[in-house]
């Protein structure tokens, strides 16, 4: 008898201590677990985060950037990226693209195909929603799938590069040397395997912790934003910057940490920081797409200024475009070494 119960205790010590070990999520089923997060969400045309809704290719662009991975902004250059796929073949995580029947009209939707013949999307009629490849309406309108994910088991691991060098940041990269000093200062960093992601897209909350470790701000009132726990890694940047009025949130009292930081809110946030308000109107050439009424016309223009950003090519800043990791670094630079 007494054997029998040592036997038991023993068994009992050995579940006890025997953890399950569970596979590690690929990056495919990373972005399937992303994207149905935000079932239900609105459709919004030229939406681009969840709080004020997505378009297809805005989703497509969010869910992409939250797994690490930069994304075009429209479906017809999302098109461009990765290899054809036949429909038998799909894995998850794989684009799944549209067209009416007008050959010179371009891509008019994309969605992500998830699993079991089932794609999600952001759709005009009901939002964010997951849909069957042979759906009547869509299976008219199917047009072609892409892989635009490595292979996952054919990638090799690379040796770990010098302090500020990136094996995805090359010297000829317009952000290298902003990447190069502030990586070096250890004032951003980068990602496992020697890789700085530069065109994922930067939040709102990541800004206030980069820009915090270099303005070097205390905080002395405790965190006022219903979306930001005081244990979060970036409750006292936050609080900081906030408390020296650099960041404001929102009306409804939230920060809203998780989203993307625009091209517009990047220039308020630099400006009020650095006290780059002042200088001449005059000299300065506006944009096309910043009217003089624009609430941020003279924080953009401040940043023509001071040869912050020249904008694009076209004479457009686009304020409500994603600040990408090497744009932040590119601008944050640039206004260190004015």
């Amino acid at each position: 008898m007494k054997r029998i119960i040592s036997l038991l205790v023993m068994a009992c010590v050995v579940l006890a201590f025997y953890v399950p070990q569970t596979k590690a999520a690929t990056k495919r089923e990373e972005i399937v677990s992303i994207a149905k997060k935000y079932t239900g969400v609105k459709y919004t045309w030229g939406g681009e985060t969840p709080s004020e809704g997505f378009d297809c290719s805005g989703y497509i662009q969010y869910v992409f950037a939250q797994a690490g991975i930069g994304m075009p902004r429209t479906a017809n250059d999302q098109f461009k990226l990765g290899t054809a796929v036949e429909v038998k073949d799909l894995q998850p995580g794989d684009l799944v693209f549209y067209k009416n029947t007008y050959p010179s009209d371009g891509i008019t939707h994309a969605g992500i195909y998830i699993g079991d013949n089932n794609f999600i999307s952001a759709t005009s009629s009901s939002g964010i929603k997951v849909n069957p490849l042979d759906n009547v309406y869509w299976s008219k309108y199917y047009h072609a799938s892409k892989s635009v994910l490595p292979d996952e088991t054919a990638q090799q691991v690379k040796p770990a590069l010098p302090a500020g060098e990136f094996y995805d940041v090359s010297k000829s990269h317009f952000a290298y040397t902003a990447i190069y000093e502030l990586s070096r200062q250890g004032v951003i960093s980068g990602f496992e395997g020697s890789l700085f992601k530069p065109t994922v897209a930067i939040t709102r909350g990541q800004a206030a912790i980069l820009l915090n470790k270099q303005l070097k701000l205390p905080a002395s009132t405790e965190m006022s934003f219903s979306d930001v726990s005081s244990s979060s890694a970036a409750a006292q940047h936050i609080a900081a910057v906030a408390e020296a009025k650099i960041v404001s949130g929102y009306p409804d009292g939230t920060f809203r940490p998780n989203e993307p930081i625009t091209r517009g809110q990047m220039a308020i946030i630099l400006t009020r920081a650095y006290d780059m308000l002042n200088y001449d109107e005059q000299s300065v050439k506006p944009f096309s797409d910043i009217v003089s009424t624009h609430p941020i016309y003279k924080n953009v223009h401040a940043m023509r200024a001071y040869n912050v950003t020249q904008g694009y090519a076209d004479n457009t800043y686009r304020p409500n475009g994603q600040t990408t990791r090497a744009e932040f670094s590119a601008f944050l630079y640039r206004t260190l070494t004015r």
